[in-house]
């Protein structure tokens, strides 16, 4: 970690001087009072790794002595400024070795938190913050040593026409761990702006929101990235019903980096109650989006009509209508549906639907026409339970033009040496753009995921060692392969059927799709697809116990992708006496895949064991593991386990805190021993 700079030390000396002046000074400043401590802390950390083709050993010996003072309070009045500030001075030493090779290194700490609040009390405040700390956190893949520093404020108007909140800031980040030997580091640099305000007034509800990121990626340089986006939403009550509304809803988003990203959307709704059973609805939506030198622009309106004459039937009716514009030309559509709902005994429910449309493209003209049926019972039988069951059949024709995909923002979550499949086949491997939620970091192929093909589909591989954490969601974007000119039919079955008692759920579901030809010459983009899920759910809850299991069997058959999947899940938690807690997550899969032929066997557990015995001082021990395996054509095996000892032991105003942790990870054929050990000696005054 670098060490300080001088103009911070100045700047926290400055601040220090401040208070602490004698003199006439002090009458215009008031404090609560000093709080502070003195630490002494001292720390070693030992990492045998062994391979096939090597042993490496790291070891390091560090310690620190470091003066933390804090104190809050105000200068001339209270509503003029008040303040918090911290501040961590000391020095380090730092012996690290590796491999028999080693070295001495001396350093600064510096550490601060101040916080300045002008005119508070006041419609118009000012807020100023600064920080900067340094520590380590435990987590599955080891321990990571992390620098933070944050610097900004926020500009507030408070007003009966429209408040008003501007908030600046820099965010920098630095963290490095040892991951089977190998230091990983990031660095990152944010820069943010946001602007915000909200207000009603009677009727009316105004929200305008603006932020601007800045995200520079110090170590490779071209994931750095920036992103502007905005939103505005307004509504308006108006009439003698509470259902005669207005809703305005504008939002943009533009990021430019590696993959340069726009989008716009507007939507504008009004929603008007006639009569107790009349009411009718209008829209209008306007989407723009620029990727990949692509842009597409569409315009659109909608009118809805609902109609429900009775408490139990009612009925609406819908019409869509709009003009795109796409790189292959002008597009226009007109689609339309009629539905109606009906519900019997409060057990039976019913619902038709009829729905076509027209769509005029530079390529031809494409329309699809369509009917559906749905019913849904619902019985409560003896014991607290209640029979589920569901039953649907569409019919719908589409004549298609050959045309090119484009998927926006496939939203999946990311397991860690467990790949992840994209929804659509025949996907442009050069098309794919992974981010994070937000959008605001782009994850590069190699460092963060790797994409490997399997039949017609793409797999992602979420790599250890990157930024993707383990459970986190993503999205995807990508383009995928025209699909051929012609006209097919496609038959839709639903079925499900399940019996909920609370503390056990069995169930059983199946979808059937049967797409037909009727003209053309290339069906080989048609896919007859059919699954069955059945599976059973328990639950119980106790004093001291909970436990939840849930084993389901899935069937896919399809012509692209075929398989079968048993998915078993279990959680337990217990603990026999108050100072003993036990927790245990364990799931595993075992897919068969027949087309293309592979076996993938999946297993993950998690187990944690607890001791807080009741002593004079607070000691916990703890016993951990955990695994993730993957048997597939990219197979891959992690482990780790190992126990964990902390204690606290407070004597007058000194605390003695030490620590003992030593874990045992695996990955593949490379074996890491970590022993970590750490003292902290804590006077407060």
């Amino acid at each position: 970690m670098p060490c300080p700079s001088v103009k911070q030390i100045f700047i926290v000396l400055l601040v220090l001087a401040w208070f602490l002046q004698p003199g006439p000074a002090k009458a215009q400043l008031s404090l609560e009072g000093w709080e502070g401590e003195l630490e002494g802390r001292g720390e070693y950390t030992r990492d045998d790794v062994e391979s096939e083709a090597d042993e490496r050993t790291f070891q390091n010996l560090r310690f620190s002595e470091i003066l933390r003072l804090r104190n809050k309070g105000f200068i001339y009045h209270p509503g003029l400024l008040t303040f918090s500030a911290g501040t961590a001075i000391g020095l380090s030493q730092e012996m690290p070795s590796s491999d028999g090779e080693s070295r001495s290194n001396y350093g600064r700490v510096l550490g601060y938190d101040l916080g300045l609040h002008f005119l508070s009390a006041k419609p118009y405040n000012l807020s100023l913050f600064g920080s900067r700390g340094s520590g380590t956190v435990s987590h599955e893949q080891g321990r990571t040593e992390t620098l933070s520093e944050s610097l900004g404020g926020r500009l507030s108007y408070w007003n009966h026409v429209f408040p008003l909140r501007l908030d600046l800031r820099r965010d920098h980040r630095e963290d490095e761990f040892r991951f089977f030997g190998v230091p990983v580091r990031h660095d990152e640099l944010k820069d943010s702006l946001s602007l915000s305000g909200n207000n009603t007034w009677d009727n009316h509800y105004l929200d305008l929101d603006y932020d601007l990121i800045d995200l520079e990626d110090r170590i490779f340089p071209t994931l750095s990235v920036t992103t502007h986006s905005g939103r505005a939403y307004y509504r308006y009550l108006f009439g003698d019903w509470r259902d005669n509304a207005f809703t305005s809803s504008t939002s943009f988003f533009n990021r430019e980096g590696l993959s340069n990203f726009t989008q716009a959307n507007s939507n504008q709704i009004l929603r008007m109650t006639h009569s107790d059973t009349l009411t009718t609805q209008y829209g209008y939506a306007f989407n723009y989006a620029s990727a990949a030198e692509a842009t597409t622009i569409l315009h659109q309106g909608d009118f809805s009509l609902g109609y429900q004459p009775y408490a139990n039937l009612g009925g609406e009716f819908k019409l869509s209508g709009g003009i795109s514009s796409f790189p292959q030309g002008e597009q226009k559509f007109l689609s339309s549906s009629l539905s109606a709902q009906h519900d019997l005994y409060d057990s039976l429910s019913t619902g038709l639907a009829l729905r076509g449309g027209l769509s005029f493209l530079p390529e031809g003209v494409q329309e699809n026409y369509g009917a559906g049926v749905n019913l849904g019972y619902r019985r409560k039988l003896p014991y607290n339970g209640r029979l589920i069951g569901g039953f649907g059949l569409d019919y719908d024709t589409l004549s298609q033009v050959e045309q090119e995909g484009l998927v926006l923002q496939e939203r999946h979550t990311a397991e860690l040496a467990s790949p992840f499949r994209l929804e659509r086949p025949l996907a442009i491997r050069e098309s794919v753009v992974v981010t994070d939620v937000t959008q605001a970091i782009i994850y590069q192929e190699g460092l963060d995921y790797l994409l490997q093909p399997f039949g017609d589909f793409l797999e992602v591989l979420v790599l250890f060692g990157g930024r993707i954490i383990d459970g986190q969601p993503i999205l995807v974007s990508y383009r995928f392969v025209p699909s051929p000119s012609l006209t097919y039919a496609t038959t839709r079955l639903r079925a499900n059927l399940g019996l909920d008692y609370g503390w056990v759920y069995p169930y059983y579901s199946h979808d059937q799709v049967s797409p037909r030809l009727i003209s053309g010459r290339d069906a080989s983009f048609l896919e007859r697809r059919q699954s069955d899920t059945a599976g059973i759910r328990f639950l119980w809850n106790w004093p001291k116990v909970r436990l939840s299991l849930l084993n389901e069997y899935q069937r896919i058959d399809a012509r692209r992708l075929a398989y079968n999947a048993l998915v078993f899940s279990q959680s337990f938690w217990y603990s026999p006496i108050r100072t003993v807690t036990w927790s245990l997550n364990f799931g595993q899969s075992v897919i068969d895949y027949t087309l293309p032929r592979r076996e993938s066997e999946s297993y993950r557990g998690q187990t944690n064991l607890a001791w807080s015995p009741e002593l004079p001082f607070r000691l916990t021990i703890e016993g951990f593991g955990g695994f993730n395996i993957l048997k597939s054509e990219t197979s891959s095996e992690w482990y780790h386990v190992g126990s964990r000892a902390r204690a606290s032991w407070t004597y007058g105003k000194i605390e003695i805190i030490p620590l003992l942790e030593y874990t045992v990870r695996s990955l593949q054929s490379t074996l890491s021993r970590e022993f970590f050990a750490s003292l902290r000696v804590i006077r407060r005054f």
